[in-house]
């Protein structure tokens, strides 16, 4: 791989962790199936203008690769709660693993930050969280749901991006 900013996930070759539309731009090869990403919550967000959303499944056996992302430059409204990401339709993951599950980078204004990705016991594994490592004030080693009071969609530049790998129910 010729740029150091390359990824390997599952069979597909990523450009950046940041940009997974890289891969979701050649969507129904290798196995990579698109799909169409929603938000969740108490009172589901709603992302502004400039709205862009791409994600994209592949399975093998019983591990699922994801990549989805979200992001718009307007603000939007936050909604109310936290926020989650439903898994493709049919599709539950096993809720026992007890550690995070994927990369997520999380932007909000001018800051974006690093995060990580859990499986949602709540709904028996219907969908995944997001969190940060920081909170919107800069608070370091700080684990923070993302959602309406945290990074929540009434930002400008907003931007849920993450891959996950994780066991599915067979």
């Amino acid at each position: 791989m010729s740029n150091n900013k390359d990824v390997i996930l599952g069979d597909a070759h990523l450009k950046s962790l940041t940009t997974p539309s890289a891969v979701i731009g050649t969507r129904g090869t290798n196995g990579w199936v698109p799909f169409t990403p929603t938000i969740t919550a108490n009172t589901p967000p709603v992302l502004g203008s400039g709205l862009i959303t791409n994600a994209a499944y592949n399975v093998v056996g019983k591990m699922m690769d994801i990549l989805v992302e979200f992001s718009a430059s307007g603000a939007g409204t936050a909604g109310s709660g936290n926020y989650s990401f439903p898994l493709p339709n049919g599709y539950r993951a096993v809720t026992n693993l007890g550690a995070p599950v994927g990369t997520a980078f999380i932007g909000s204004g001018s800051a974006l930050v690093l995060g990580g990705v859990g499986i949602n016991a709540t709904d028996g594994g219907r969908s995944l969280f997001l969190f940060a490592t920081q909170t919107p004030a800069g608070t370091l080693n700080t684990l923070t749901t993302i959602g309406a009071s945290n990074y929540g969609a009434n930002g400008t530049n907003v931007a849920y991006t993450f891959t996950a790998r994780f066991e599915i129910r067979g």
